[in-house]
C-alpha cells in the first residue's frame, strides 16, 4: 500500500532577513512560491500542495519547492504529513537555509 505524503507551503514557509540586510529595506519578499512533485500532479494537487509517493519508481518520489527572493534571506521549509482527515498534521521534515537574491529550488526526497 502506498502512503500519500503531502508537502504544504501555505503557512509553513517563513522568510527572515539575514544579518547583512539593511533595516530600512523592510523584510525580504518571497516571490513565485510553488511546490510540485516533479511529474504529473495527483488529483487535488495545487501550486501549494503536492502529493509525494516515495516508492522508488522515479514518479512522484520528491517534492520541489520553487521560489525567488528579492534579496538575501533565510528560508525555512516544513513538510507536513496527513494520512487521515481527522488526525492533526505532523511536521516530518524541515530545513532552514540561507539564499541570495534570485530563483531557488529546495528538493525533499523522503525515504521509502
Amino acid at each position: 500500500m502506498r502512503k500519500r505524503i503531502f508537502a504544504a507551503l501555505a503557512t509553513a514557509l517563513a522568510v527572515a532577513a539575514t544579518a547583512a540586510a539593511a533595516p530600512q529595506q523592510g523584510p525580504p519578499r518571497l516571490l513565485g512560491l510553488r511546490v510540485s512533485n516533479g511529474g504529473t500532479p495527483f488529483a487535488g494537487d495545487t501550486p501549494w500542495l503536492t502529493t509525494v509517493s516515495p516508492n522508488g519508481d522515479a514518479f512522484r518520489d520528491r517534492a520541489l519547492f520553487r521560489f525567488a527572493l528579492n534579496r538575501p534571506a533565510t528560508v525555512e521549509v516544513r513538510v507536513v504529513a496527513t494520512d487521515e482527515v481527522r488526525r492533526p498534521v505532523k511536521t516530518i521534515w524541515s530545513t532552514r537555509r540561507q539564499f541570495g537574491a534570485g530563483p531557488h529550488t529546495i528538493a525533499w526526497r523522503p525515504a521509502r
